[in-house]
């Protein structure tokens, strides 16, 4: 879906933002687009290290709350999100951030589990040491998600839906 979402709009010469990035699974797929700059934002040390192995000359910030204050106002064009909007309790708060930093005509991309599967007891989990560990999630419906959107005035371009399996 992301991929989908991404050949959509552009990326070149642009300013990137990957809040939640994590190991950066997607940033080749963006690097492939020919951003000016990526930076990208993450609660996970760990993980962030693990993005800089595979990109070097990354730019990152490790994330706590949803302030982003290495970013001044209007200054990025597009603002990417994957699997992350359940992680943030205050998703309000979040949007409002990301569209202090996003330019005017710039693209906000979110993908995340549906927050019906999420509801209905759908979990992240993940093993380390061979133990499973779950991650908690805030489920956003996506009419509040929508609601925020709207107070914020932006435009919804595209909203996919997809079951994996029941």
């Amino acid at each position: 879906v992301f991929a989908e979402l991404l050949q959509q709009t552009t990326a070149e010469k642009k300013l990137v933002v990957d809040i939640g990035c994590g190991t950066g699974r997607h940033w080749k797929k963006i690097y492939d687009r020919h951003p000016e700059k990526l930076i990208g934002y993450d609660v996970s040390e760990g993980m962030l290290a693990m993005l800089a192995g595979k990109f070097p000359a990354s730019v990152t910030y490790k994330l706590s709350g949803n302030k982003l204050h290495e970013l001044a106002d209007h200054a990025v064009d597009l603002v990417i999100s994957t699997l992350t909007i359940a992680h943030i309790k205050n998703a309000d708060e979040a949007l409002q951030e990301w569209n202090r930093i996003l330019k005017p005509g710039g693209h906000v991309i979110i993908t995340d589990y549906h927050p019906t599967a999420l509801q209905r007891g759908g979990k992240r989990t993940f093993k380390h040491d061979e133990k499973t560990i779950s991650i908690v999630n805030h489920v956003h419906s996506i009419k509040e998600l929508q609601a925020i959107a709207g107070q914020l005035h932006w435009q919804q371009l595209r909203l996919i839906e997809k079951k994996i399996d029941d």
